[in-house]
Parts: C-alpha cells; sequence; structure tokens
C-alpha cells in the first residue's frame, strides 16, 4: 500500500493536510473514497481510511484545516473557516484524483463521499458548492446551519449549566425526566415499538400542550423537581430565542435523550469574536448578528440548490435521528423541504432520482434505543449510483422499517 501525504496552503495562511492512500493496483477496486471530518477536524480519519484501503478503495481524507487545535486553530481567521465549512474537501478530492491518476493511470470510475456530523456538514457542501467532486455521496446526521446550531448548544448549556460548572439536574432527576417525557411523547406514536422507548416525529412538531405535559411529567415521577427546573425544561424544549425580538433562532432541545451532546463545543464564539472565553459574553441579540455574519458564509448551509450536482446523474443517501440533540433532525428535515420545494410541482420526486432522505426513529446522534443505523447504506449508494438500482435502504433496531423520503 503507498500512502502519500499532501500540505496544500491557501492564502491568508490556511493550511490542509491531505492524507491518501493507494492500495496495490490488482487490488485497487477503480474507486475513489474521501472520508470526512469529525467534531472540530484537527486530524485525519487514519482507522476509517485504512480500513477502506485494505479492502481495495483509492482512499482519502484531511484535518479539515483545523490541526492541531480546533478549538483554537480558527480564531479570527476567516482561511480557516473556509476549509472546515468545506473547502478542504475538495481541496482533499482534487489531490486524490491527481495521485489516483499518477498510480493506476486512469480516473476513478466512482468518486464517492461519506461522512456523519461535521462529515456531513461537509457532505452537504459538497454537493451545493462543488457537485462536480463527487458522483456519489453519503451523508449523516448533518450539520446544516452551523452558527445557530452552536447558538443552540450555548442555549442548552446556559439552562443546564447555569452556574457554568454544576449540572443543574441530578443524574437521577435527568432520569426522571427523560422517562417521563418518553411516557406522555411516544404515547400514540404511530412507529411500532415506540411506546416508553423512542418518537418517530420530529420533535419540533409536538404542540405546546403535550410539551407542557412533558414536563410536568418529570415532577409527578419526582417530587425532587420543583418549579425552578419545571421552568428551565419549558426554555429549554423551547429553544434559543432572540433576547430582542423574541423570533426562535433554533429547534429546542428533542425530550427524552441525554444531553452531553448539546452543551459542549462552544469554540465557535470564540473563533467569531477573536478571544478565548467569548461565549460568556455572548447575547442572543447582537452577539448573534454579529456572530452569523461573521460565519454563516463559510460555515452554514443556506442553499439546497443541488441542480448541479443532479444534472451530472449524482446521487446522495442523507440519514439522520428522531432523537439527536447534537444535530437535531429538524434542520436536515428543513433543508430537504427547501430542496423540494425549490423545484415546483412534483418536487418530491424529482429530487427522490437523486436524493434519498431517512428519518431513523429513536436515534441519537450516534445510537439509540430505536434504528440506531441503516444497513449497508454505502452498499445501496453504489449500486444506485453505478448500476442505477434504486435504493433499498434497511434499518439495524427492534423494528423492521425507517421513514424513507
Amino acid at each position: 500500500m503507498r500512502e502519500i501525504c499532501v500540505e496544500k496552503r491557501s492564502e491568508g495562511g490556511g493550511r490542509v493536510c491531505v492524507r491518501i492512500l493507494l492500495p496495490d493496483e490488482r487490488r485497487w477496486n477503480r474507486r475513489l473514497l474521501t472520508i470526512g471530518s469529525v467534531g472540530g477536524g484537527g486530524k485525519t480519519p487514519d482507522a476509517q481510511m485504512e480500513d477502506f484501503a485494505r479492502a481495495g478503495w483509492a482512499v482519502a481524507g484531511s484535518d479539515a484545516g483545523t490541526a492541531p487545535n480546533p478549538a483554537l486553530a480558527g480564531i479570527g481567521r476567516p482561511e480557516v473557516w473556509r476549509d472546515f465549512g468545506g473547502r478542504a474537501v475538495h481541496t482533499t478530492v482534487q489531490e486524490a484524483r491527481r495521485a489516483v491518476v499518477s498510480a493506476y493511470g486512469r480516473e476513478p470510475k466512482t468518486s464517492v463521499f461519506r461522512g456523519e456530523s461535521t462529515g456531513g456538514q461537509q457532505a452537504l457542501a459538497a454537493a451545493v458548492r462543488h457537485p462536480d467532486d463527487f458522483d456519489a455521496i453519503l451523508c449523516g446526521v448533518p450539520v446544516v446551519r452551523r452558527t445557530a446550531l452552536h447558538a443552540y448548544f450555548l442555549w442548552c448549556r446556559r439552562i443546564l449549566f447555569p452556574d457554568g460548572t454544576h449540572p443543574l439536574f441530578s443524574p437521577r432527576q435527568w432520569r426522571s425526566v427523560r422517562t417521563g417525557a418518553l411516557r406522555v411523547l411516544t404515547r400514540n406514536d404511530p412507529f411500532p415499538g415506540a411506546a416508553g422507548l423512542f418518537y418517530s416525529r420530529r420533535h419540533d412538531s409536538f404542540d405546546a400542550g403535550e410539551l407542557d405535559e412533558a414536563v410536568e411529567s418529570a415532577a409527578r415521577i419526582d417530587a425532587s423537581i420543583g418549579p425552578e427546573r419545571l421552568a428551565a425544561l419549558r426554555k429549554l424544549y423551547g429553544g434559543p430565542r432572540r433576547s430582542d425580538t423574541g423570533e426562535r433562532i433554533f429547534c429546542g432541545f428533542p425530550p427524552g435523550v441525554a444531553y452531553d451532546g448539546a452543551v459542549r463545543n462552544l469554540w465557535l464564539f470564540d473563533w467569531a469574536f477573536g478571544r478565548t472565553g467569548a461565549a460568556e459574553s455572548f447575547d442572543f441579540g447582537a452577539s448573534f448578528d454579529a456572530f452569523t455574519a461573521a460565519l454563516a458564509p463559510a460555515l452554514d448551509i443556506d442553499s439546497a440548490d443541488i441542480d448541479a450536482f443532479r444534472a451530472r446523474g449524482g446521487k446522495m443517501i442523507v440519514y439522520a435521528g428522531t432523537m439527536d440533540a447534537c444535530t437535531p433532525c429538524p434542520d436536515i428535515l428543513d433543508w430537504y423541504e427547501k430542496a423540494v420545494a425549490r423545484l415546483g410541482e412534483n418536487g418530491g420526486e424529482t429530487l427522490r432520482r437523486s436524493l434519498r432522505l431517512c428519518l431513523l426513529p429513536g436515534r441519537t446522534h450516534t445510537g439509540g434505543p430505536g434504528l440506531q443505523r441503516l444497513v449497508r447504506p454505502l452498499d445501496a449508494l453504489l449500486r444506485w449510483a453505478e448500476r442505477g438500482e434504486e435504493p433499498s435502504l434497511e434499518a439495524a433496531g427492534p423494528t423492521a422499517h425507517a421513514t424513507l423520503r
């Protein structure tokens, strides 16, 4: 196996480290796979890359331009923002294609991207901004509007850790919060096996009465959860709002799940405001405007225009979970609905020729009590892209089907 490491620099001080693995030519499956980043990036996805290379793939990955410390790498550095927002993936696949042609004397028959979370953001960015880079894209639990998502993280953090350090709810109290919410919100769920375990609806579709009952149920289970904590839950489920107009910025926290993934990742505020600890003085009015004005052009996926990707025959599978507190599903569902709407009459059917969205009931960011994962979605994507076979997606979990659009 051959390894190539390339360091690409951009104007303004950006730097992307690319790693490429090339199997022996007799073992190469004639495909090129680019693997996305997780979290803040900062390193190449070596373990995944090596697994795929051993299976015969030419494979590439990057550090997303945020090495060695993602939390510090982008402080006041717009070039890093652009790399992290998707340009690093474009750089990576360009370098990988050159390496493939040099090593094997021919282009790959299929260029594929695979990523979850931040890698899901990179997948969407590729389809929208660099439609010629990939023939097939597997996009999991994606970040869509990163600036609004990180505002949600801060909102959740301030509610659940009001003094900045100590949690408002004890572990026992939070178990009661989760149990009570699921008892209420899954009573009439149409999904088989959901009762008391998980829900199949997007959580921002629960009405005020349902959410209020879910809040009150916690106090009925645990008498130590008094009015202060009940008020905090209502604010948590309601989602972040502007401090000046009251307009909602992002969806609320999905009831019934652990909150660990929703109270971290505050480093993006440092990136925007050029100093560490910037989240402490952030307000949800003027500060939010400055935050989005600085970062959204590089990091947010506002456009749902994948016309160029569709026109060249690109295929894309997207999946998300109904109980993901880290990248809540309403954001990708809204993006999908925008993509349908912009195609006009019969937009859904038109989009299905190129993109399928699978909503997994009960899936959290990495797993969950319901449909935790799709079974071999990359194989389904390849059959669709290379042979034109309609994707048949099966989910692994205690129930037999998922919501496929």
